[in-house]
């Protein structure tokens, strides 16, 4: 599985009062690093924090012998804060130089400390660190799921660093399946004259994003899915498409339905989904295939489009040829026709069909059927 990266976040937390090191060049050793860590000295340690942000290229490709380390800092002092820092700063390359199971153990109890009630800002602070570096973990992040929704739901309204939770359960990917039906409440729009409508929106358009990195969760988050398609909000029902399409072949079967419905622009927006999910979703070929005859040109365009993308599969092809034999739509046909030409030689079961088409009195599609018998015959 992937990881999303933090690096946008990352800069906005972190590199908002970046102060040069005196200590600590472009090319401080992993050594010094540590040693400015474990002065004590609370200058130096942010500092040297600040020095990974400031140079953070050099110090990821130190991550591997700088996890051990940091995380003996972070849990045993004397900067936890500022290990922290640099564990954000270092990168997921962390992964490759300490167990897994005792990263993860390390950062949940910080994040527990972080939401205790009577936690301090710089708890709380640290905590949003905390839930950062989970992310680079991946799916080995997996037991740090329930923390992580707390984090979400348990931080105020108006914190932005809830969305860093969102990030985190991305990166760990289905294993954050469990949370998906919590996380759905939170897609409804805030009413206009709510105070911290503008906070919900943007953790409105997180979680709708975060959606797409967990397919597992599909049944349970394709209806929502779906319904964003139509929302009023450009940049919501953008975040929806981005999801659906990242899911990819679980979403087609709840995308079928919306090629049936009269509404023009709402198949224009599920083909191109379509289009764009390409070869996996096979499945939508023959139900694709008779919008070629649609009567909104931009529907037959999309169609089209997405049936090339897809590509030649036994049912796609098969409907395809219906088409082409199809009286009555001879823009249909010749657009099934050349189609078929571009599958090539995968479209060999359609030569009987085209064989007949070319022999049509009807100048455009025996065109049509001629160029595509000879790409299909030359294996083109």
């Amino acid at each position: 599985m992937s990881c999303r990266p933090f690096s946008g976040v990352v800069v906005f937390v972190l590199c908002c009062c970046i102060v040069p090191s005196a200590r600590l060049e472009a090319q401080g050793s992993a050594k010094a690093l540590i040693a400015e860590l474990k002065s004590g000295d609370s200058t130096r340690c942010m500092d040297a924090g600040n020095a990974t942000s400031e140079h953070q290229e050099h110090y990821q490709k130190l991550a591997a012998e700088l996890a051990v380390p940091l995380f003996d800092i972070l849990e045993k002092g004397p900067c936890p804060g500022s290990a922290l820092t640099a564990l954000v700063n270092v990168g997921p390359g962390i992964v490759d130089g300490i167990d897994a199971g005792r990263a993860i153990a390390a950062l949940v109890k910080v994040v527990e400390q972080g939401l205790e009630p009577s936690a301090s800002p710089d708890a709380a602070s640290d905590a949003g660190s905390a839930v950062l570096v989970i992310g680079h973990f991946g799916a080995a992040g997996a037991p740090a799921v329930p923390v992580l929704r707390r984090w979400i739901f348990e931080r105020p309204d108006e914190s932005f660093d809830r969305s860093y939770g969102l990030r985190a359960l991305e990166s760990i990917g289905d294993a954050s399946a469990p949370v998906v039906p919590a996380l759905l409440p939170l897609l409804a729009a805030p009413a206009e004259d709510d105070e911290r409508a503008w906070q919900k929106n943007e953790l409105r358009h997180d979680v709708v994003r975060t959606l797409g990195w967990i397919p597992a969760a599909a049944a349970v988050s394709a209806p929502a899915l779906m319904a964003a398609l139509g929302d009023a909000d450009y940049g919501f029902r953008n975040g929806a498409i981005e999801s659906i399409t990242k899911i990819g072949a679980p979403m087609v079967p709840h995308l079928l339905p919306a090629l049936e419905t009269s509404d023009a622009e709402t198949k224009q927006a599920v083909l191109k989904i379509l289009a764009d999910m390409g070869a996996v979703a096979a499945a939508a070929a023959p139900a694709i295939a008779p919008l070629l005859g649609d009567e909104d040109w931009n529907v037959t365009y999309q169609a089209g489009e997405a049936l090339r993308q897809i590509g030649p599969t036994p049912a796609g092809i098969a409907a395809l040829v219906k088409v082409v034999g199809q009286d009555g739509k001879e823009d249909a046909a010749r657009t099934a026709a050349e189609i078929l030409g571009g599958y090539g030689s995968a479209a060999k079961d359609a030569l009987p069909a085209l064989r007949k088409a070319a022999a049509s009195g009807k100048w455009s599609i025996a065109d049509a059927a001629k160029t595509a018998i000879a790409a299909i015959e030359s294996g083109g």
